[in-house]
Protein backbone atom coordinates (compact mmCIF):
# COMPACT_ATOMS: atom_id res chain seq x y z
CA UNK A 1 0.00 0.00 0.00
CA UNK A 2 1.57 3.29 -1.12
CA UNK A 3 1.22 6.43 0.95
CA UNK A 4 -0.74 9.32 -0.55
CA UNK A 5 -0.08 13.01 -0.23
CA UNK A 6 -2.77 14.64 1.97
CA UNK A 7 -2.59 17.76 -0.21
CA UNK A 8 -2.74 16.31 -3.74
CA UNK A 9 -4.09 12.80 -3.11
CA UNK A 10 -1.29 11.41 -5.33
CA UNK A 11 1.04 8.58 -4.41
CA UNK A 12 4.37 9.56 -2.83
CA UNK A 13 7.17 8.02 -4.86
CA UNK A 14 9.72 7.66 -2.03
CA UNK A 15 8.43 6.95 1.46
CA UNK A 16 11.74 5.81 2.97
CA UNK A 17 13.33 9.24 3.33
CA UNK A 18 10.36 11.11 4.80
CA UNK A 19 11.40 13.64 7.42
CA UNK A 20 8.97 14.57 10.21
CA UNK A 21 8.00 18.22 9.94
CA UNK A 22 8.34 19.06 13.60
CA UNK A 23 7.67 22.76 13.01
CA UNK A 24 4.38 22.11 11.18
CA UNK A 25 3.34 19.50 13.74
CA UNK A 26 3.95 21.91 16.60
CA UNK A 27 2.08 24.64 14.72
CA UNK A 28 -0.91 22.35 14.26
CA UNK A 29 -0.88 21.39 17.93
CA UNK A 30 -0.65 25.04 18.96
CA UNK A 31 -3.48 25.92 16.56
CA UNK A 32 -5.74 23.20 17.94
CA UNK A 33 -4.93 24.10 21.54
CA UNK A 34 -5.59 27.80 21.00
CA UNK A 35 -8.75 27.06 19.05
CA UNK A 36 -10.04 24.85 21.86
CA UNK A 37 -9.30 27.53 24.42
CA UNK A 38 -11.05 30.17 22.31
CA UNK A 39 -14.13 28.00 21.83
CA UNK A 40 -14.29 27.27 25.56
CA UNK A 41 -14.02 30.98 26.31
CA UNK A 42 -16.69 31.75 23.70
CA UNK A 43 -18.98 29.16 25.27
CA UNK A 44 -18.46 30.69 28.70
CA UNK A 45 -19.10 34.23 27.45
CA UNK A 46 -22.15 33.12 25.48
CA UNK A 47 -23.63 31.43 28.53
CA UNK A 48 -22.94 34.54 30.60
CA UNK A 49 -24.44 36.80 27.96
CA UNK A 50 -27.55 34.62 27.68
CA UNK A 51 -27.97 34.62 31.44
CA UNK A 52 -27.60 38.37 31.66
CA UNK A 53 -30.02 38.75 28.77
CA UNK A 54 -32.49 36.57 30.65
CA UNK A 55 -31.87 38.70 33.70
CA UNK A 56 -32.91 41.77 31.79
CA UNK A 57 -36.33 40.23 31.13
CA UNK A 58 -37.45 40.52 34.71
CA UNK A 59 -36.87 43.20 37.30
CA UNK A 60 -36.43 40.51 39.98
CA UNK A 61 -32.99 39.59 38.64
CA UNK A 62 -31.32 42.85 37.64
CA UNK A 63 -31.82 45.99 39.75
CA UNK A 64 -33.59 48.63 37.66
CA UNK A 65 -30.88 51.20 38.38
CA UNK A 66 -28.35 49.01 36.54
CA UNK A 67 -30.38 49.07 33.29
CA UNK A 68 -29.76 51.71 30.61
CA UNK A 69 -33.09 53.42 29.72
CA UNK A 70 -32.02 53.61 26.06
CA UNK A 71 -30.84 50.04 25.44
CA UNK A 72 -32.82 48.24 28.20
CA UNK A 73 -29.58 46.34 28.85
CA UNK A 74 -27.15 46.11 31.76
CA UNK A 75 -24.80 49.11 31.78
CA UNK A 76 -21.03 48.56 31.52
CA UNK A 77 -19.84 52.18 31.37
CA UNK A 78 -22.53 54.30 33.08
CA UNK A 79 -22.51 58.09 32.88
CA UNK A 80 -24.88 60.63 34.42
CA UNK A 81 -26.56 63.09 32.07
CA UNK A 82 -27.84 66.55 33.00
CA UNK A 83 -31.35 65.17 33.46
CA UNK A 84 -30.04 63.26 36.49
CA UNK A 85 -30.45 59.80 34.92
CA UNK A 86 -27.73 57.24 34.22
CA UNK A 87 -27.11 55.82 30.74
CA UNK A 88 -24.65 53.59 28.92
CA UNK A 89 -22.06 56.06 27.60
CA UNK A 90 -22.13 55.07 23.92
CA UNK A 91 -25.95 55.19 23.74
CA UNK A 92 -26.47 58.58 25.39
CA UNK A 93 -23.68 59.97 23.20
CA UNK A 94 -25.54 58.69 20.15
CA UNK A 95 -28.77 60.24 21.47
CA UNK A 96 -27.07 63.62 21.87
CA UNK A 97 -25.40 63.41 18.45
CA UNK A 98 -28.73 62.69 16.74
CA UNK A 99 -30.18 65.97 18.06
CA UNK A 100 -27.05 67.95 17.24
CA UNK A 101 -27.06 66.53 13.70
CA UNK A 102 -30.67 67.67 13.19
CA UNK A 103 -30.02 71.07 14.75
CA UNK A 104 -32.78 70.54 17.33
CA UNK A 105 -32.73 71.45 21.04
CA UNK A 106 -31.53 68.52 23.13
CA UNK A 107 -34.14 66.83 25.33
CA UNK A 108 -33.95 64.03 27.87
CA UNK A 109 -34.63 60.42 26.80
CA UNK A 110 -36.67 60.01 30.00
CA UNK A 111 -40.27 61.28 29.63
CA UNK A 112 -41.86 63.04 32.58
CA UNK A 113 -45.43 63.92 33.57
CA UNK A 114 -46.30 67.61 33.33
CA UNK A 115 -49.68 69.43 33.42
CA UNK A 116 -50.91 70.82 30.11
CA UNK A 117 -52.78 74.10 29.58
CA UNK A 118 -55.97 72.50 30.97
CA UNK A 119 -54.14 71.23 34.06
CA UNK A 120 -54.28 67.60 32.91
CA UNK A 121 -51.16 65.40 33.22
CA UNK A 122 -49.37 64.79 29.92
CA UNK A 123 -46.10 63.10 28.99
CA UNK A 124 -43.31 65.41 27.77
CA UNK A 125 -39.53 65.46 27.45
CA UNK A 126 -37.59 68.07 29.42
CA UNK A 127 -34.74 69.98 27.82
CA UNK A 128 -31.21 69.24 29.05
CA UNK A 129 -27.57 70.02 28.30
CA UNK A 130 -25.01 67.73 26.72
CA UNK A 131 -22.60 67.34 29.65
CA UNK A 132 -21.96 63.75 30.75
CA UNK A 133 -20.30 62.79 34.03
CA UNK A 134 -18.63 59.46 34.75
CA UNK A 135 -20.47 57.51 37.45
CA UNK A 136 -17.59 55.55 38.92
CA UNK A 137 -19.57 54.52 42.01
CA UNK A 138 -22.39 52.95 39.96
CA UNK A 139 -19.87 51.26 37.66
CA UNK A 140 -18.13 49.66 40.67
CA UNK A 141 -21.50 48.65 42.13
CA UNK A 142 -22.47 46.90 38.86
CA UNK A 143 -19.12 45.09 38.72
CA UNK A 144 -19.57 43.93 42.30
CA UNK A 145 -23.07 42.68 41.49
CA UNK A 146 -21.72 40.80 38.45
CA UNK A 147 -19.03 39.15 40.56
CA UNK A 148 -21.69 37.99 43.02
CA UNK A 149 -23.77 36.58 40.16
CA UNK A 150 -20.78 34.64 38.82
CA UNK A 151 -19.75 33.39 42.25
CA UNK A 152 -23.18 32.19 43.31
CA UNK A 153 -24.44 30.81 39.98
CA UNK A 154 -22.02 28.79 37.83
CA UNK A 155 -22.04 29.69 34.14
CA UNK A 156 -22.93 26.66 32.01
CA UNK A 157 -24.60 25.92 28.73
CA UNK A 158 -27.26 23.83 30.46
CA UNK A 159 -30.79 25.21 30.28
CA UNK A 160 -32.10 27.03 33.32
CA UNK A 161 -35.53 26.53 34.84
CA UNK A 162 -38.14 29.18 34.07
CA UNK A 163 -37.66 32.38 36.02
CA UNK A 164 -40.37 33.18 38.51
CA UNK A 165 -42.27 36.20 37.26
CA UNK A 166 -41.38 35.78 33.59
CA UNK A 167 -44.18 35.99 31.05
CA UNK A 168 -44.20 34.39 27.59
CA UNK A 169 -43.89 36.72 24.61
CA UNK A 170 -42.60 36.50 21.04
CA UNK A 171 -39.07 36.62 22.51
CA UNK A 172 -39.42 32.89 23.22
CA UNK A 173 -39.01 32.29 19.46
CA UNK A 174 -35.43 33.47 19.78
CA UNK A 175 -34.30 29.93 20.60
CA UNK A 176 -34.58 29.08 16.88
CA UNK A 177 -31.52 31.22 16.14
CA UNK A 178 -29.48 30.77 19.34
CA UNK A 179 -27.84 27.61 18.02
CA UNK A 180 -25.96 29.66 15.41
CA UNK A 181 -24.71 32.38 17.75
CA UNK A 182 -21.16 31.02 17.61
CA UNK A 183 -21.24 31.53 13.83
CA UNK A 184 -22.37 35.13 14.14
CA UNK A 185 -20.93 36.22 10.77
CA UNK A 186 -22.65 33.36 8.97
CA UNK A 187 -25.89 33.93 10.90
CA UNK A 188 -26.02 37.59 9.87
CA UNK A 189 -25.31 36.61 6.28
CA UNK A 190 -28.14 34.06 6.35
CA UNK A 191 -30.56 36.59 7.85
CA UNK A 192 -29.54 39.45 5.54
CA UNK A 193 -31.54 38.39 2.47
CA UNK A 194 -34.29 36.57 4.36
CA UNK A 195 -37.52 38.50 4.80
CA UNK A 196 -39.03 37.51 8.14
CA UNK A 197 -42.78 37.07 8.60
CA UNK A 198 -45.04 40.02 9.31
CA UNK A 199 -47.57 40.39 12.08
CA UNK A 200 -50.28 42.85 10.94
CA UNK A 201 -53.00 44.17 13.25
CA UNK A 202 -56.41 45.07 11.78
CA UNK A 203 -59.14 46.59 13.90
CA UNK A 204 -61.34 49.60 14.44
CA UNK A 205 -60.04 52.71 16.21
CA UNK A 206 -59.55 52.30 19.97
CA UNK A 207 -59.88 48.53 19.79
CA UNK A 208 -56.59 47.92 21.65
CA UNK A 209 -54.28 47.10 18.70
CA UNK A 210 -51.28 49.09 19.89
CA UNK A 211 -51.57 47.86 23.48
CA UNK A 212 -51.70 44.28 22.23
CA UNK A 213 -48.54 44.64 20.10
CA UNK A 214 -46.70 46.32 22.96
CA UNK A 215 -47.48 43.39 25.25
CA UNK A 216 -46.54 40.79 22.60
CA UNK A 217 -43.03 42.16 22.10
CA UNK A 218 -42.66 43.71 25.60
CA UNK A 219 -41.46 46.95 23.99
CA UNK A 220 -43.13 50.36 24.58
CA UNK A 221 -42.95 51.58 20.98
CA UNK A 222 -46.59 51.84 19.84
CA UNK A 223 -48.48 55.11 20.51
CA UNK A 224 -51.61 54.74 22.63
CA UNK A 225 -54.46 57.15 23.28
CA UNK A 226 -58.15 57.04 24.13
CA UNK A 227 -58.72 59.06 20.96
CA UNK A 228 -57.48 58.02 17.51
CA UNK A 229 -53.86 57.16 18.33
CA UNK A 230 -52.37 55.60 15.15
CA UNK A 231 -52.65 57.98 12.19
CA UNK A 232 -50.23 56.28 9.81
CA UNK A 233 -48.78 52.77 9.43
CA UNK A 234 -46.07 51.99 11.99
CA UNK A 235 -43.70 49.14 11.14
CA UNK A 236 -41.45 47.74 13.87
CA UNK A 237 -38.68 45.59 12.38
CA UNK A 238 -36.86 43.37 14.87
CA UNK A 239 -33.34 42.40 13.77
CA UNK A 240 -31.15 39.91 15.57
CA UNK A 241 -27.79 41.18 16.89
CA UNK A 242 -25.20 40.17 19.47
CA UNK A 243 -25.99 43.17 21.71
CA UNK A 244 -29.08 45.33 22.19
CA UNK A 245 -29.04 48.77 20.60
CA UNK A 246 -31.45 51.71 21.01
CA UNK A 247 -34.36 51.64 18.53
CA UNK A 248 -33.95 53.75 15.38
CA UNK A 249 -36.77 55.67 13.70
CA UNK A 250 -37.12 56.42 9.98
CA UNK A 251 -39.79 58.02 7.80
CA UNK A 252 -40.59 56.35 4.48
CA UNK A 253 -42.49 57.64 1.46
CA UNK A 254 -44.92 54.94 0.28
CA UNK A 255 -46.77 57.01 -2.36
CA UNK A 256 -45.43 54.82 -5.20
CA UNK A 257 -46.66 51.22 -4.73
CA UNK A 258 -43.80 48.73 -4.46
CA UNK A 259 -41.13 51.46 -4.41
CA UNK A 260 -40.87 52.96 -0.90
CA UNK A 261 -38.07 55.47 -0.29
CA UNK A 262 -36.63 56.81 2.94
CA UNK A 263 -37.30 60.46 3.72
CA UNK A 264 -34.95 62.34 6.05
CA UNK A 265 -32.31 61.03 8.48
CA UNK A 266 -32.39 58.02 10.77
CA UNK A 267 -32.47 58.82 14.51
CA UNK A 268 -32.50 56.85 17.73
CA UNK A 269 -35.54 56.92 20.01
CA UNK A 270 -36.34 55.89 23.57
CA UNK A 271 -40.08 55.17 23.74
CA UNK A 272 -43.50 55.47 22.12
CA UNK A 273 -43.43 59.21 22.94
CA UNK A 274 -40.80 59.76 20.21
CA UNK A 275 -42.89 57.78 17.71
CA UNK A 276 -46.00 59.80 18.60
CA UNK A 277 -44.20 63.14 18.24
CA UNK A 278 -42.84 62.18 14.81
CA UNK A 279 -46.25 60.88 13.72
CA UNK A 280 -48.07 64.04 14.87
CA UNK A 281 -45.52 66.26 13.10
CA UNK A 282 -45.98 64.34 9.83
CA UNK A 283 -49.78 64.53 10.04
CA UNK A 284 -49.72 68.27 10.76
CA UNK A 285 -47.34 68.81 7.86
CA UNK A 286 -49.46 66.81 5.44
CA UNK A 287 -52.98 67.70 6.63
CA UNK A 288 -52.33 71.18 8.13
CA UNK A 289 -53.69 69.96 11.47
CA UNK A 290 -53.72 66.88 13.70
CA UNK A 291 -56.56 65.26 11.79
CA UNK A 292 -57.03 62.38 9.38
CA UNK A 293 -54.45 59.75 8.45
CA UNK A 294 -51.54 59.53 6.03
CA UNK A 295 -51.68 57.07 3.14
CA UNK A 296 -48.27 58.12 1.75
CA UNK A 297 -45.99 57.92 4.80
CA UNK A 298 -44.87 55.04 7.00
CA UNK A 299 -42.90 55.16 10.24
CA UNK A 300 -40.31 52.40 10.55
CA UNK A 301 -38.72 51.52 13.87
CA UNK A 302 -35.73 49.15 13.82
CA UNK A 303 -35.00 47.18 16.99
CA UNK A 304 -31.71 45.27 17.27
CA UNK A 305 -31.82 42.68 20.02
CA UNK A 306 -30.17 39.38 21.04
CA UNK A 307 -33.36 38.25 22.82
CA UNK A 308 -36.04 38.80 20.15
CA UNK A 309 -36.56 36.89 16.88
CA UNK A 310 -36.44 38.54 13.42
CA UNK A 311 -39.98 39.79 12.83
CA UNK A 312 -41.89 42.70 11.29
CA UNK A 313 -44.86 44.06 13.22
CA UNK A 314 -47.32 46.44 11.51
CA UNK A 315 -49.75 48.64 13.40
CA UNK A 316 -52.27 50.12 10.93
CA UNK A 317 -54.54 53.09 11.68
CA UNK A 318 -57.80 51.91 13.17
CA UNK A 319 -60.70 51.45 10.75
CA UNK A 320 -63.02 54.42 11.09
CA UNK A 321 -66.73 53.72 10.70
CA UNK A 322 -68.05 57.27 11.07
CA UNK A 323 -65.97 60.44 10.76
CA UNK A 324 -66.09 62.84 13.66
CA UNK A 325 -66.76 66.54 13.23
CA UNK A 326 -63.04 67.38 13.29
CA UNK A 327 -61.97 64.60 10.91
CA UNK A 328 -62.04 64.45 7.08
CA UNK A 329 -65.30 63.14 5.61
CA UNK A 330 -63.47 60.45 3.60
CA UNK A 331 -61.59 59.09 6.63
CA UNK A 332 -63.51 55.74 6.60
CA UNK A 333 -62.49 55.18 2.96
CA UNK A 334 -58.84 56.10 3.68
CA UNK A 335 -58.52 53.63 6.57
CA UNK A 336 -60.10 50.84 4.50
CA UNK A 337 -57.73 51.59 1.61
CA UNK A 338 -54.74 51.21 3.94
CA UNK A 339 -56.02 47.80 5.04
CA UNK A 340 -56.47 46.73 1.40
CA UNK A 341 -52.95 47.89 0.50
CA UNK A 342 -51.16 46.11 3.33
CA UNK A 343 -53.25 42.94 3.06
CA UNK A 344 -52.20 42.58 -0.59
CA UNK A 345 -48.53 43.38 0.12
CA UNK A 346 -46.18 40.37 0.36
CA UNK A 347 -48.63 37.48 -0.02
CA UNK A 348 -47.67 34.56 2.18
CA UNK A 349 -45.53 36.70 4.52
CA UNK A 350 -48.26 38.03 6.78
CA UNK A 351 -50.19 36.73 9.75
CA UNK A 352 -53.15 38.97 10.59
CA UNK A 353 -54.43 39.74 14.08
CA UNK A 354 -58.10 40.71 13.75
CA UNK A 355 -58.70 42.80 16.86
CA UNK A 356 -62.29 42.95 18.12
CA UNK A 357 -63.31 44.47 21.49
CA UNK A 358 -64.96 41.76 23.60
CA UNK A 359 -67.85 44.15 24.23
CA UNK A 360 -68.78 43.87 20.56
CA UNK A 361 -70.00 40.85 18.60
CA UNK A 362 -67.53 39.55 15.99
CA UNK A 363 -70.48 39.42 13.58
CA UNK A 364 -70.61 43.23 13.75
CA UNK A 365 -66.83 43.64 13.30
CA UNK A 366 -65.76 45.76 10.33
CA UNK A 367 -62.23 44.38 10.65
CA UNK A 368 -63.46 40.78 10.35
CA UNK A 369 -65.60 41.65 7.32
CA UNK A 370 -62.60 43.23 5.57
CA UNK A 371 -60.46 40.16 6.26
CA UNK A 372 -63.14 37.97 4.73
CA UNK A 373 -63.59 40.37 1.80
CA UNK A 374 -59.87 40.17 0.94
CA UNK A 375 -59.79 36.38 1.38
CA UNK A 376 -57.12 36.15 4.11
CA UNK A 377 -59.20 34.63 6.92
CA UNK A 378 -57.10 31.43 6.79
CA UNK A 379 -54.08 33.52 7.88
CA UNK A 380 -55.97 35.42 10.58
CA UNK A 381 -56.27 35.01 14.35
CA UNK A 382 -59.20 36.66 16.08
CA UNK A 383 -58.23 38.61 19.22
CA UNK A 384 -60.97 39.64 21.65
CA UNK A 385 -59.55 42.59 23.59
CA UNK A 386 -60.65 44.65 26.59
CA UNK A 387 -62.27 41.74 28.42
CA UNK A 388 -62.09 43.81 31.61
CA UNK A 389 -65.00 45.84 30.20
CA UNK A 390 -67.29 42.80 30.60
CA UNK A 391 -69.22 43.29 33.83
CA UNK A 392 -71.86 40.59 34.30
CA UNK A 393 -72.42 36.87 33.79
CA UNK A 394 -74.33 37.42 30.54
CA UNK A 395 -71.34 39.25 29.02
CA UNK A 396 -69.01 36.42 30.04
CA UNK A 397 -71.36 33.83 28.54
CA UNK A 398 -71.25 35.72 25.24
CA UNK A 399 -67.44 35.74 25.44
CA UNK A 400 -67.50 31.97 25.86
CA UNK A 401 -69.73 31.71 22.77
CA UNK A 402 -67.30 33.80 20.73
CA UNK A 403 -64.36 31.63 21.83
CA UNK A 404 -66.20 28.46 20.78
CA UNK A 405 -65.49 29.53 17.16
CA UNK A 406 -68.86 28.53 15.73
CA UNK A 407 -71.28 30.40 13.49
CA UNK A 408 -74.23 31.65 15.58
CA UNK A 409 -76.45 34.73 15.65
CA UNK A 410 -73.73 36.72 17.38
CA UNK A 411 -70.53 34.79 16.60
CA UNK A 412 -68.53 34.06 13.44
CA UNK A 413 -66.23 31.08 12.97
CA UNK A 414 -62.68 32.00 11.97
CA UNK A 415 -60.91 28.91 10.70
CA UNK A 416 -58.39 27.46 11.26
CA UNK A 417 -57.02 29.62 14.10
CA UNK A 418 -60.13 30.78 15.94
CA UNK A 419 -60.11 33.40 18.70
CA UNK A 420 -58.12 34.29 21.81
CA UNK A 421 -59.43 36.49 24.64
CA UNK A 422 -57.08 39.08 26.16
CA UNK A 423 -57.09 41.77 28.84
CA UNK A 424 -54.23 44.25 28.62
CA UNK A 425 -55.44 47.25 30.58
CA UNK A 426 -52.22 49.18 31.41
CA UNK A 427 -51.66 49.32 35.17
CA UNK A 428 -51.15 52.59 37.00
CA UNK A 429 -47.58 53.85 36.87
CA UNK A 430 -45.42 53.32 39.92
CA UNK A 431 -42.65 55.78 40.87
CA UNK A 432 -39.29 54.81 39.42
CA UNK A 433 -40.70 51.86 37.48
CA UNK A 434 -39.24 51.12 34.04
CA UNK A 435 -41.38 50.22 31.01
CA UNK A 436 -40.49 46.52 31.10
CA UNK A 437 -41.50 46.17 34.75
CA UNK A 438 -44.82 47.86 33.96
CA UNK A 439 -45.45 45.44 31.08
CA UNK A 440 -44.56 42.53 33.34
CA UNK A 441 -47.18 43.66 35.89
CA UNK A 442 -49.65 44.13 33.05
CA UNK A 443 -49.17 40.53 31.93
CA UNK A 444 -49.52 39.20 35.47
CA UNK A 445 -52.70 41.25 35.97
CA UNK A 446 -54.17 39.67 32.83
CA UNK A 447 -53.70 36.13 34.16
CA UNK A 448 -55.22 37.07 37.52
CA UNK A 449 -58.21 38.72 35.85
CA UNK A 450 -59.18 35.59 33.92
CA UNK A 451 -58.69 33.42 37.01
CA UNK A 452 -60.93 35.65 39.14
CA UNK A 453 -63.53 36.87 36.67
CA UNK A 454 -63.87 34.43 33.77
CA UNK A 455 -63.12 30.97 35.16
CA UNK A 456 -65.88 30.95 37.84
CA UNK A 457 -68.60 31.71 35.23
CA UNK A 458 -67.42 29.63 32.26
CA UNK A 459 -68.77 26.14 31.65
CA UNK A 460 -65.31 25.11 30.47
CA UNK A 461 -61.99 26.94 30.58
CA UNK A 462 -59.66 26.30 27.63
CA UNK A 463 -56.24 27.83 28.42
CA UNK A 464 -55.25 27.85 24.73
CA UNK A 465 -57.93 30.53 24.17
CA UNK A 466 -57.22 32.83 27.12
CA UNK A 467 -54.58 35.54 27.67
CA UNK A 468 -51.90 37.04 25.46
CA UNK A 469 -49.72 34.07 26.41
CA UNK A 470 -52.08 31.81 24.44
CA UNK A 471 -51.95 34.26 21.53
CA UNK A 472 -48.13 34.20 21.60
CA UNK A 473 -48.30 30.39 21.41
CA UNK A 474 -50.51 30.52 18.30
CA UNK A 475 -48.17 33.04 16.68
CA UNK A 476 -45.19 30.84 17.56
CA UNK A 477 -46.64 27.86 15.69
CA UNK A 478 -47.13 29.91 12.53
CA UNK A 479 -43.72 31.55 12.87
CA UNK A 480 -41.91 28.23 13.22
CA UNK A 481 -43.80 26.82 10.24
CA UNK A 482 -42.74 29.84 8.17
CA UNK A 483 -39.09 29.47 9.24
CA UNK A 484 -39.10 25.77 8.37
CA UNK A 485 -40.45 26.50 4.88
CA UNK A 486 -38.29 29.52 4.01
CA UNK A 487 -35.15 29.81 6.16
CA UNK A 488 -34.13 26.33 7.30
CA UNK A 489 -33.42 24.88 3.79
CA UNK A 490 -31.16 27.83 2.95
CA UNK A 491 -29.43 27.58 6.32
CA UNK A 492 -28.76 23.84 6.06
CA UNK A 493 -27.18 24.30 2.61
CA UNK A 494 -25.02 27.18 3.86
CA UNK A 495 -23.86 25.21 6.90
CA UNK A 496 -23.02 22.23 4.68
CA UNK A 497 -20.87 24.40 2.42
CA UNK A 498 -19.21 25.97 5.45
CA UNK A 499 -18.45 22.50 6.83
CA UNK A 500 -16.92 21.45 3.51
CA UNK A 501 -14.77 24.57 3.50
CA UNK A 502 -13.56 23.83 7.03
CA UNK A 503 -12.70 20.25 6.02
CA UNK A 504 -10.60 21.57 3.13
CA UNK A 505 -8.74 23.87 5.56
CA UNK A 506 -8.11 20.97 7.94
CA UNK A 507 -6.90 18.71 5.11
CA UNK A 508 -4.44 21.35 3.98
CA UNK A 509 -3.01 21.37 7.49
CA UNK A 510 -2.40 17.62 7.18
CA UNK A 511 -5.02 16.59 9.73
CA UNK A 512 -7.42 13.73 8.79
CA UNK A 513 -10.86 14.88 7.70
CA UNK A 514 -13.68 14.74 10.28
CA UNK A 515 -16.57 12.24 10.02
CA UNK A 516 -18.72 15.20 8.99
CA UNK A 517 -17.08 15.26 5.53
CA UNK A 518 -20.01 13.76 3.64
CA UNK A 519 -19.66 12.04 0.28
CA UNK A 520 -21.83 10.40 -2.34
CA UNK A 521 -25.51 9.82 -1.61
CA UNK A 522 -25.42 11.50 1.82
CA UNK A 523 -23.99 14.66 0.27
CA UNK A 524 -26.54 14.63 -2.55
CA UNK A 525 -29.46 14.17 -0.15
CA UNK A 526 -28.36 17.13 1.97
CA UNK A 527 -28.11 19.44 -1.01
Amino acid sequence: HRRLSPLTGLAIANTENLTPNITLRNSIQDFMAKNKAVMEEMSRLKALRDRLADSGRTSARVPAKYICPLSSDLMRDPVTAEDGSNYERVFIQEWISSYVHRGQPLVSPRPVQSPNVRGQPTTVRASMGSTLTDNAALKAEIRQWLRQVLDTRPVTDSPEPPIEGEVPCIGDLNRIFQGLDRLEGLLQELLKDWEPPRLVTIGTENSGKSTLLERLCMLPLFPQDRRMCTRLPIRVSICRSLMPLPPELEVWDTSIPGRPTRVGPRRIIASDLDVRQEMDALIREQNSALRGVSCTRELRVTVRSPTLPPLNMLDLPGIVENSGASEPSDLPEQTRELVRRYVSEGPGLSLFLVVVPATRSPRDSTALRLVQLHGVQERAIGVLTKCDKLHDAEDLQLLEEYLANRDTEVAVALEPHGYVATMNEPPADEPGEDAHSRLLRQAQNEVRWFERNYAPHAESVDPVRLTTTALATKISREYISFVVRTWIPKTVSALYLKMRSCNVDVTQLGVPASPGNLHGQASAQLL
